[in-house]
């Protein structure tokens, strides 16, 4: 048989993926068939008349190791490195008001992939204002439409995925980590909130959807917003496909655009459609879009603080 013809070169290699296949992330379902493939797999090898002397030189794990808990051991580790970048809304506050120096935020509103989410925490933790680190930096999630407020918009799988592609290179950066934080419900009370303790909140949106009016808040490009004026500045962005609502634009203190291709087109679909227009409105990727706002950002706090090569 083939299981027989084993070598003993083989079983050496098995007995070091025994080892090692338990540090790799798997669901549980996986947890278990990788639990009983090994534990199948060392059965065979102790069938072969060489193993005891083989795997009493070769490793002494194989014999010893237990699966269960090596996995385990994986998971908490990972728990607690998760742990150490997320952060619940009365944590972010807390920060908020027992720290000084720059602050600077993102709310995302309604995002759809996380792998958008996941570059912007890991941008936002390369991009904060120079000298001496955000003293809080976070990147906020929320779900302002109730229909999707009641499916518990993020889940745990949205808020791990995102986690995950932030901390695919690992950084090694002395400073404080950008937060993940997740918000229940509509994001107007975390506003308010925010901006209780000194936020400025620009609007991140498409030039030709920028609200106007008596009302509405200031609309300028990006390079001629006043970042640097307020130490606490949150950047508000919406879903990859519709953008912010208008309720959320005229809450913000000012509303920025990043300037691009010309368009004839007209803002809305709806609008488009009853001008019988094909095609899309030409805007950045959400990520590409607040990590440019971000750069700006710590580009004038370095004008203003006269910091020419950080």
């Amino acid at each position: 048989m083939k299981r027989r013809a084993l070598t003993a070169a083989a079983a050496v290699s098995l007995c070091r993926w025994q080892f090692v296949l338990p540090q790799v992330v798997l669901s549980t379902a996986r947890r278990r068939a990788c639990a009983s493939w090994l534990h199948a797999q060392d059965a065979i090898v102790r069938e072969q008349p060489w193993s005891q002397h083989c795997i009493g030189r070769g490793s002494s794990c194989a014999r010893h190791v237990n699966t269960e808990v090596a996995i385990e051991g994986c998971e908490g580790r990972l728990a607690k490195l998760r742990a150490r970048h997320r952060w619940n809304v009365e944590e972010l506050l807390d920060a908020c008001r027992n720290n000084t120096g720059t602050q600077t935020c993102v709310l995302i509103d309604r995002p759809i992939h996380p792998s958008n989410v996941g570059s912007v925490l890991r941008q936002a933790t390369v991009l904060q204002s120079p000298g001496n680190y955000d003293s809080v930096s976070a990147v906020i999630l929320s779900c302002s439409i109730a229909a999707q407020q009641a499916s518990a918009f993020p889940s745990e799988k949205f808020m791990k995925s995102a986690l995950r592609i932030s901390l695919a290179a690992r950084h090694s950066l002395q400073g404080p980590c950008t937060r993940l934080v997740a918000l229940q419900g509509h994001p107007k009370s975390a506003l308010q909130a925010l901006r209780q303790e000194g936020y400025t909140i620009c609007a991140l949106e498409n030039r030709e959807v920028c609200i106007d009016g008596a009302r509405a808040p200031p609309s300028m490009a990006i390079w001629d917003a006043p970042l640097a004026e307020s130490e606490r500045l949150l950047f508000l962005a919406g879903s990859e496909d519709c953008g912010l609502s208008d309720e959320l634009l005229q809450f913000c203190d000012m509303q920025a655009y990043i300037p691009g291709a010309a368009c004839d087109l007209a803002p809305g679909k709806s609008e488009r459609q009853k001008l019988g227009q094909q095609g899309q409105n030409p805007s950045l990727n959400l990520a590409h879009a607040v990590v440019i706002a971000l750069y700006e950002r710590r580009w004038q706090v370095i004008c203003k603080g006269g910091i020419a090569n950080t």
